[in-house]
């Protein structure tokens, strides 16, 4: 008790509750809050903006949380095998539970710690941080409907966000360095089945559909939602309902293994084989938009599972390929001239962008400045100076005309670090 004496009154809470403080959403303007910044506050800039010089509370409140019972709680669930955090059985569409919830917090607050580890140059227990961010993230994916499956995948973001910063600091450190790699490929090879959250979507729409409330909150009106209501009472209509919902589900698990390049089937929802294959796009969505409460509960959810899971698979190949890339550097005090040269020693093959289907790209720097956004996903247009000599790896984001969001995303990149410490480490 007598560290939490030293941290001001209106945060000695925080240190000892028994999980993480209450989440401030990272995209808000501090400014604009209107009361002075909470540490939840500084642990989003840390993310952003990198470890501060000096912080001696910032310090002792990391210090303080990261010897709580609950982070000793998150590494041991690190370790657990993949199940269910929620019972699939029981979640319903768009559910937001405190599991979920709570995980928001962590991972910032993990990452954060990696960060504080790595100004103390303890780059191996800052790599343990980003292993467990990584590790809970498949447990939230894993059997997960669509909410819980895109917390898990912005949970792996928020990881894989930090892991350029990880490896500008690890330097020479070529040991480090493969265990890095060695905790990607992992992590790649444990990730969950997309067909399960799938499955567990599946559970959801149905359990949401049972409930009674349901068609006031997808309903326009009340009297929709009346209306609504009333007609489901009739067999034929129940049975209607649960075929359009199969054959739903049918072309979406059938478009799981489709290239998310193809962007045909993209926001078809149309079964590809098997009942409807043979309906045109017309008979398929007025038949959809005659049981409206369906069609406004599925459509779009299960594309952005399509999307989530290319994107994410996109940013974890990338940080491999820029992983493996730091390593050759590392050992060979020279950058790859090619991005074939780290396979196969680093790597057994060179993967393609799961977005595109094409390529990645690499490519040795004059001393340019490279605009675009770097990876992983999500993250704001950037500007930034190359060094001569510095290797870029870089994609660029297919022609969508259905999602002008992805688009706009001409080119992700990732530089590949530069060291001015002196030899390797062996």
């Amino acid at each position: 008790m007598e560290a939490a004496e030293k941290l001001p009154a209106h945060l000695k809470y925080v240190a000892y509750r028994l999980g993480p403080p209450q989440s401030v959403t990272p995209q808000q303007n501090h400014k604009d809050l209107g009361r002075e910044l909470t540490y939840e506050d500084i642990v989003y800039s840390v993310l952003e903006n990198g470890w501060p010089k000096t912080d001696a509370q910032l310090i002792l409140y990391l210090d303080l949380m990261f010897e709580g019972a609950w982070a000793k709680k998150v590494r041991q669930a690190a370790e657990l095998p993949l199940g269910a955090v929620i019972d699939p059985r029981v979640m319903r569409f768009n559910s937001s539970y405190k599991a979920f919830d709570d995980s928001r917090v962590m991972s910032p607050l993990c990452v954060a710690r990696s960060r504080q580890l790595q100004s103390r140059r303890d780059m191996p227990g800052a790599l343990n941080e980003l292993r467990t961010v990584l590790a809970i993230s498949r447990l939230l994916e894993s059997k997960a409907s669509s909410f819980g499956f895109h917390v898990g995948r912005g949970t792996e973001r928020t990881a894989l966000a930090a892991w350029p910063s990880w490896l500008e600091g690890a330097g020479r450190d070529v040991p480090v360095l493969r265990a890095a790699l060695r905790s990607l490929l992992q992590h790649q090879a444990a990730k969950p089945n997309s067909a399960e959250a799938l499955k567990s979507e599946y559970l959801a729409i149905n359990n949401t559909l049972a409930m009674p409330e349901s068609f006031n909150r997808y309903s326009r009106t009340e009297l929709e939602a009346a209306a609504l209501i009333e007609l489901r009472k009739a067999p034929w209509e129940q049975e209607r309902e649960r075929r359009l919902i199969n054959l739903v589900f049918q072309a979406q698990f059938q478009l799981l293994d489709e290239p998310f390049w193809d962007s045909s089937n993209s926001m078809v929802h149309r079964p590809i084989h098997g009942p409807a294959a043979d309906w045109t796009d017309e008979k398929w969505n007025r038949i959809g938009r005659q049981s409206a409460l369906v069609w406004d509960l599925i459509p779009v959810t299960t594309y952005h599972m399509r999307r989530g899971k290319a994107t994410s698979q996109r940013d974890l190949s990338a940080t491999i390929l820029l992983t493996a890339l730091a390593l050759y550097q590392a050992e060979n005090s020279r950058p790859a001239a090619r991005l074939e040269d780290i396979s196969p020693r680093y790597l057994k093959a060179i993967p393609d962008d799961p977005v595109t289907g094409k390529p990645f790209q690499y490519r040795i720097s004059a001393g340019e400045e490279i605009e675009g956004f770097p990876l992983p996903s999500g993250q704001s247009l950037t500007r930034q100076q190359l060094a001569k000599g510095q290797g870029v790896l870089w994609s660029e984001a297919p022609d969508a005309p259905f999602d002008p969001a992805l688009a706009a995303q001409r080119i992700c990149y990732y530089a590949v670090p530069v060291w001015n410490d002196g030899k390797r480490k062996k």
